[in-house]
């Protein structure tokens, strides 16, 4: 970080759910039970439109809000707090989609903050439930597809520029393989489906970004490129470092944007993610578990149903099983999320200590 940028700083947290009641409920045989507090909203919403929807304890990440808000102001600022909604399926393709969906949200979202007259800088912190992680994870596949896509277009570009001056490809144009097809595409909510919350009015001050700015943002200077490939076919493929020299692309050049903290709660670790945690894309990451949660264990990964309770080591991790919880609902509960910004702020200290140790020795 530049010391010397005067910028101002703007925290913004966004809360992700994991696996949805009702399809806990429906996976034991339990009659569905549809009720405001686990209404679904889809996409990226602020906590003010819910609020002005179902009021200040009518929704699960109200009650999220309130309890992050309250344990830490500074750091969870009620103006800068959203949650993503997605459907919330137990399947690798639900969260793939999810993912994808997130990923064009926050880029959206950063640039809306980046685009304030103040230019402030945005310190991003996630916080998940669950498969949420997954989910925050999964943007790690969308990142390295959206940079061989720009790989691609900067290859084409220049193959098209050599044949106009006249110098000699390697391999004549119609002998390369084709590109794949990309269009300019906004959120999956398009502005023609119904806003589920209702918008901000026109005073609103603009440091507080509502769902409905961020779905009608016209980018001006990110874009995000699609190609035909839909997440479950992509998902076919699980090798997702199988293009060439995709490894040394992703090392040479950095993410999209940058999350400086992902908290992870009970996170069902999967196989095909658990290297994710360590990409330059997340700056610190927090894991934490019970080993009296079972349901963590619950993975659904294909013919996979097991997960695991951690990640391998790395040094942007700190992972650690929590005394006191033993269930896994208990994560996203007011009485546990109101603790969690001092744990967390504890895990910080105790890194911070290790490696001064480690430097010294």
């Amino acid at each position: 970080m530049d010391n010397n940028d005067k910028r101002p700083v703007v925290r913004v947290t966004v809360w992700i759910h994991g696996t949805s009641a009702k399809e806990v409920i429906k996976m034991i045989g339990l009659p569905t039970i549809n009720h405001p507090f686990y209404r679904p909203f889809p996409g990226m919403i602020h906590i003010d439109d819910i609020v002005s929807e179902l009021g200040e304890t009518g929704h699960r990440f109200c009650v999220v809000a309130k309890a992050l808000h309250g344990a830490n102001a500074a750091k969870h600022p009620r103006e800068h707090m959203y949650f993503f909604g997605w459907s919330g399926t137990l399947s690798e393709a639900a969260r793939l989609q999810a993912g994808e969906e997130l990923y064009e949200a926050l880029v959206q979202l950063i640039e809306k903050y980046n685009n304030l007259p103040e230019k402030p800088r945005v310190k991003l912190t996630i916080m998940t439930h669950s498969h949420g992680g997954n989910v925050v994870l999964s943007m790690v596949r969308w990142d390295r597809m959206q940079k061989r896509i720009k790989r691609d277009l900067e290859r084409q570009q220049q193959s098209h520029s050599d044949e106009e001056s006249g110098e000699p490809d390697a391999q004549p144009l119609e002998q390369q393989q084709p590109q794949q097809h990309t269009q300019h595409r906004s959120l999956r909510r398009r502005a023609s489906e119904p806003n589920p919350c209702r918008k901000r009015s026109k005073g609103a001050p603009l440091s507080a970004i509502s769902p409905s700015q961020v779905c009608t943002l016209n980018r001006t200077n990110t874009t995000i490129h699609h190609n035909t490939t839909t997440p479950s076919n992509y998902n076919n493929n699980n090798n997702d470092d199988d293009d060439d020299n995709t490894n040394e692309l992703d090392d040479s050049t950095p993410p999209t944007f940058v999350i400086s903290k992902l908290v992870m709660l009970a996170c069902p670790i999967m196989d095909e993610w658990k290297h994710h945690a360590s990409h330059p894309m997340f700056a610190r990451v927090y894991s934490l578990y019970s080993k009296s949660d079972y349901t963590q264990l619950l993975g659904s990964s294909g013919s996979v149903w097991l997960a695991n309770r951690s990640f391998p080591d790395s040094s942007n991790l700190v992972q650690r099983d929590v005394d006191g919880v033993s269930l896994h609902i208990s994560f996203s509960k007011h009485a546990f999320l109101s603790r969690l910004p001092g744990i967390l702020a504890g895990l910080k200290q105790q890194q911070q200590q290790q490696q001064q140790q480690q430097a010294v020795a």
